[in-house]
């Protein structure tokens, strides 16, 4: 089977299968986030052993430990590979032998574990008061994608992931005469206006420096921009924003817009080389792709972030509570701590200059008036603070539970198709055979002409 090109995009940290870390219990007092939560029924700890938490991402780990140390509590993190974990979690999830207490899943995944009302604890019932502040608190793209659909509050997150764009000063300043992030976005506003500054690129640099750096990230954007979910009513259509999303993967591999099609060394020197001009990525972007390859580099201060051309959204890290925990209250704190917590929150996205799933952290970030160094000590949660507004106004509900397999089908398709191996006509054909033998019980229709 060929690597999903998409299962790159949403692992901030991966590690190996199996990979298990124990926390032992810490001496230090709790903190705020690990006080007693108020809930409508009494939900009480049946066992005294670890918080088994399932996750994709070391950063999750680490933030796991850290909250036990302070509570006094036992975590056992397992670490499962992204391309693993849907399988590996969906084999053991049903066994209240195997099943985690908590387990955290991307954004593509989110709507798939919503329906699952047998396994996954109702967080609206079992702690009420703490649902009704996440409401209050949250913001409303990622509150929507919090709820099944009954309208419970079934997950939750701690992030907002917002997309953004990242880019090179100092070729701005060659190629359109500033580096002020607002001249930058109104030059990429379109992907018309995409094709005039590639030339402009050319003209300057030759062909040494490409536009994007990924096209993965670039593609990611674009296929969000559709209005209507994958599958409605039962039904995927293979529509003319499917067709229009192929016609742009085309273009990008024609005139050889980007670096590498994934996070590959070309990518990551890049940041350093003058070797691509932006790159989209969520706000979480920053911690896990920019900053590890400008800290202490030639190219640490000469990137800025500005508004993408389109608003998307991506990533972010949901979390569930199985109802078969024996550990349903010291789960609830652990999440509570993560993702409700106003001053958490803010430390936490601080540190990692991402954005909080709180309007209330969100604000008090912006307030800070924090600049990041890396990028030429530019007020950052201001610049995020903007594009969340756009995100907010212009967020569609489209996620579906098909969604993290229709976009790997997608992903892979495009890279044959920008390869030359397959015509546009036979790869969105292939891509409603491929829906149709993942799902069988689903319609496949073709309206894409």
């Amino acid at each position: 089977m060929k690597k999903n090109f998409w299962k790159h995009l949403m692992i901030i940290g991966a590690a190996v299968l199996g990979t298990v870390a124990l926390t032992a219990c810490g001496n230090g007092s709790k903190n705020n986030a690990s006080g007693g939560s108020s809930t409508s029924v009494a939900i009480k700890d049946e066992d005294k052993g670890p918080i088994t938490i399932w996750t994709t991402s070391n950063t999750m780990k680490l933030n796991a430990e850290k909250w036990a140390k302070g509570a006094s509590k036992k975590v056992k993190v397992v670490i499962v590979p992204y391309a693993d974990f849907d399988t590996k979690l969906k084999q053991q999830v049903n066994d209240p032998s195997t099943a985690p207490d908590v387990f955290i899943v991307s954004r593509d995944f989110v709507k798939d574990w919503e329906t699952r009302s047998s396994v996954i604890l109702d967080l609206s019932k079992s702690f009420k008061k703490d649902a009704a502040t996440y409401k209050k608190n949250a913001f409303s793209d990622i509150y929507a994608r919090s709820l099944n659909e009954k309208g419970d509050l079934v997950t939750v997150t701690a992030e907002y992931p917002v997309g953004m764009m990242f880019y090179n000063r100092t070729i701005a300043k060659d190629i359109l005469g500033s580096d002020d992030p607002d001249k930058v976005t109104e030059a990429m506003s379109s992907v018309s206006k995409w094709q005039d500054v590639n030339k402009k690129l050319q003209d300057k640099y030759g062909s040494k420096t490409k536009l994007f750096g990924t096209s993965a990230d670039t593609l990611n954007m674009l296929s969000q921009q559709r209005t209507a979910p994958y599958v409605k009513d039962k039904t995927f259509t293979v529509d003319k924003s499917i067709s229009t999303l192929f016609d742009r993967a085309n273009m990008l591999y024609k005139d050889k817009m980007f670096t590498s099609i994934d996070d590959a060394e070309a990518f990551q020197a890049g940041f350093n080389n003058n070797a691509f001009f932006v790159e989209f990525l969520p706000t979480w972007g920053f911690s896990s792709k920019v900053a590890p390859q400008l800290k202490d580099k030639a190219g640490a201060g000469k990137w800025g972030v500005a508004q993408p051309t389109m608003s998307y959204a991506r990533g972010g890290s949901f979390y569930f509570i199985t109802q078969s925990s024996k550990h349903k209250k010291s789960a609830w704190d652990y999440i509570k701590a993560q993702t409700i917590d106003t001053k958490n929150l803010y430390e936490t996205q601080k540190s990692i200059v991402g954005y909080p799933s709180s309007k209330v952290a969100a604000k008090q970030l912006v307030d800070s008036d924090y600049e990041e160094p890396l990028l030429d000590n530019q007020k950052v949660f201001s610049m995020y603070s903007k594009q969340a507004a756009v995100q907010e106004k212009e967020s569609k509900d489209t996620v579906t539970k098909y969604d993290g397999a229709i976009l790997g089908f997608i992903g892979d398709l495009i890279k044959d198709y920008g390869a030359g191996n397959v015509t546009k006509d036979a790869a969105l054909q292939k891509l409603g055979q491929q829906v149709k033998s993942a799902y069988p019980d689903l319609t496949v229709k073709y309206n894409y002409k």
